[in-house]
């Protein structure tokens, strides 16, 4: 594992670390912040279709595709978040099979000097515990962040 100095470069290597998962997550979070034009657009649809139908320009035929997108975000909606929380499972599990063997390895290298002071050894314990999770925790936050941008 390369240090991380950069964004880029923590996004690489969590990429190198948990592809599918992190390919995913990226994806949920798009789409996720897409979902809500996606449904205006569909329920305004909706909305232009019922009423060219009351007016008798169209028939009823045309009003079961605005449905059927209400209905399919609906769906997206419910439905994958469960898939979110299986990949964000996935993701922790990978992360302490890799980065918390290579922490305690790096943290095993130590000089005797820095875990015979209490300060230095504090320090080491507060970086070093649930690394996987302060990873996971980072990658959330830049994921969060261009959910906002997109949104």
């Amino acid at each position: 594992m390369k240090r991380i100095n950069n964004i880029p470069t923590f996004v690489i290597n969590i990429i190198r670390t948990i592809p599918l998962q992190a390919i995913f997550l990226t994806a949920y979070t798009v789409s996720i912040s897409l979902l809500p034009a996606f449904r205006t657009l569909a329920t305004a649809g909706f909305i232009d279709t019922a009423t060219t139908i009351f007016a008798g320009e169209n028939s009823v035929s045309y009003i079961y595709l605005p449905i059927f997108l209400i209905g399919i975000s609906i769906i997206y909606e419910n439905t994958v978040p469960v898939l979110k929380r299986l990949a964000d499972t996935s993701s922790r599990n990978m992360l302490r099979l890799t980065w918390r063997a290579e922490m305690l390895e790096k943290k095993a290298c130590l000089e005797y000097r820095y875990l015979e002071d209490k300060e230095s050894c504090d320090l080491i314990d507060r970086v070093c515990s649930n690394i996987e999770d302060k990873i996971q925790h980072y990658f959330q936050s830049i994921l969060n962040g261009i959910g906002l941008l997109i949104s």
